[in-house]
């Protein structure tokens, strides 16, 4: 499942954390590129496991800097 990042919550919660996008990248073990592109808005999404990496490494919740999908509409119009 992919999970849409809040971009300036993401950043705003990496600067109180007192990291450079380069330290937390270092720091999940991601490029710095990939990190970017994150933040910039370049990706839209990213894979659930990185999104809670992230969370991880800034001490919040995945929700906290991502929107996670809902399959709520998915799973009813499969129910009709």
């Amino acid at each position: 499942m992919n999970y849409v990042p809040k971009i300036s919550r993401l950043r705003e919660q990496r600067e109180k954390c007192g990291l450079t996008r380069f330290a937390l990248s270092k720091k999940i073990g991601m490029g710095g590129s990939a990190l970017y592109r994150i933040e910039a808005g370049i990706s839209p999404s990213v894979h659930g496991l990185t999104a809670k990496a992230i969370a991880d490494a800034l001490g919040c919740q995945v929700e906290d800097i991502f929107t996670i999908p809902s399959h709520t509409g998915q799973k009813a119009a499969s129910n009709k």
